[in-house]
């Protein structure tokens, strides 16, 4: 007898959300899973591929990067990378493949969460902490100190909006309508209200202004947090919404406006923020989820929470959006974006290192940093573990070699190793790993991917304790 009773962990959950906590059971499965993909085919859990490196050229920490909407060819991106020894900063052509160095910036300061970059009339204006920058798309001209900013503590956010590009300077807005004239003031805020980042807000139409009453990168501070509406031109805004934290950052998709605020995820309702999930990030400017630790592919949003990238968006059609932890990173990452082809380019903070990720790649000879823990299943009286059975999206290979291997977490939270599932016989998709003696009242799975193969279910067979 394998067992009196059973339960299956599968597509049912694979759909879900990571639930909360590894304490609270409100997903498909534990958010301690990182490095898995329930969107590459829908039912199965992929793990996720490996990244590729595309560091050549890179002088710094990659920090943010705008889209080439100039006339100039061969160039996917322009971006900006910060050099933390001297804190200069070092601009790049993408071109879809590679990095090319073309500038360096050795005047002014580069600081994760303060500085921007947009473009303009076809030019490139980037934001340090000292001043305002224009870059020609055609490399001709770049100009170091274009405008200098009056308050080089605060955040330098950039914003297109209305055919005019529009930077935040303390609690002053200046306004460039003119390409290789510089900005002018065209709003003054309270001296209690500090600029930390712009949006748009797609249902009226306004500019969206967040500030604080405190300067403070990292929100370490107690602060009066707000939104104010702004039409572009006026002497004032048109009103204000206090809110819950610091908003970071403000990402539209499909109509939604996504707000990081603090260390949480939400999205714009109007009137103010609705919550949708904690972000596992420290308090500082470095790790905060500011405007370049936030992108999207098509209508699934990516956040950088430290070393993860948590995806949220849905995995079949109709049904409620899911978060997941795509992907994992030995390093804290400083910056996400959307290279295309599905395809997102990541910096950590700690390396010149910048790499690409493909979100629906499924490739069965390299493997990334993937580990799946289901929830936690408690028991009404202690229990005898007898087995579990791993059905697989496609055939096992036939080379003998383990190709994952599973653990059984206790109660007390002490795993006891199954053993490794491998191998010798062809068109087989089953393997099950027995263990009869084991007793515990709380049950937790984790098995850790050694090759690259889907699961499609675990079924865990117990029997109760007389």
């Amino acid at each position: 007898m394998i067992g009196q009773k059973s339960f299956d962990i599968d597509f049912r959950d694979f759909v879900k959300t990571i639930s909360s906590s590894d304490y609270i059971s409100d997903g498909g499965y534990s958010t301690r899973t990182i490095g898995c993909n329930p969107f590459a085919v829908p039912g199965l859990m992929y793990p996720s591929s490996p990244p590729v490196d595309v560091s050549t050229n890179l002088v710094g920490r990659m920090m943010m990067s705008v889209d080439n909407n100039t006339t100039a060819s061969g160039i996917d991106r322009f971006m900006v990378a910060r050099n933390t020894s001297t804190n200069d900063g070092t601009y790049y052509h993408w071109n879809g493949t590679a990095l090319t160095l073309k500038r360096t910036d050795s005047t002014n300061n580069y600081t994760y969460g303060k500085n921007d970059i947009i473009t303009f009339a076809n030019e490139i204006y980037a934001t340090s902490n000292e001043a305002l920058i224009r870059w020609t798309a055609d490399d001709v001209t770049f100009n170091v100190a274009f405008q200098a900013f009056n308050d080089s503590a605060a955040p330098h956010p950039a914003l297109l909006y209305e055919n005019n590009a529009y930077y935040g300077d303390g609690n002053e807005l200046w306004r460039q309508t003119t390409v290789a004239v510089a900005p002018t003031i065209i709003l003054t805020l309270p001296t209690d209200r500090v600029i930390i980042s712009l949006g748009i807000d797609p249902g009226s139409g306004r500019m969206l202004i967040s500030t604080v009453s405190t300067l403070n990168t990292s929100n370490t501070l107690s602060t009066i947090s707000r939104v104010d509406y702004y039409d572009g031109f006026s002497s004032k805004t048109i009103r204000t919404v206090i809110v819950d934290d610091m908003v970071t950052a403000f990402y539209p998709v499909g109509g939604t406006v996504y707000v990081t605020y603090g260390q949480r995820l939400g999205y714009w309702t109007g009137t103010g923020i609705q919550f949708l999930r904690k972000l596992t990030v420290t308090l500082d400017n470095a790790s905060l989820a500011y405007k370049h630790h936030i992108t999207n592919i098509g209508n699934t949003l990516y956040v950088v929470s430290v070393r993860n990238i948590l995806a949220y968006g849905e995995i079949i059609n109709g049904q409620p959006k899911a978060f997941y932890h795509i992907y994992k990173d030995s390093a804290d990452i400083g910056f996400v974006v959307n290279l295309g082809s599905n395809k997102l380019g990541i910096g950590v903070t700690s390396a010149n290192t910048f790499v690409t990720f493909d979100v629906l790649k499924i490739d069965h000879t390299t493997l990334g940093t993937s580990d799946f823990y289901s929830n936690k299943y408690p028991f009404d009286r202690p229990v005898i573990f007898n087995q579990v059975t791993i059905e697989f999206g496609e055939d096992m290979p036939t080379d003998g070699n383990a190709i994952g291997g599973m653990s059984v977490i206790d109660e007390n939270g002490l795993p006891t190793s199954l053993g490794n599932a491998s191998n010798t016989v062809s068109t087989k998709k089953e393997y099950t790993l027995p263990w009869p003696t084991l007793q515990l009242r709380s049950l937790q799975l984790n098995w850790t991917w050694l090759k690259n193969i889907s699961i499609k279910r675990f079924t865990v067979f117990y029997t109760p304790k007389e």
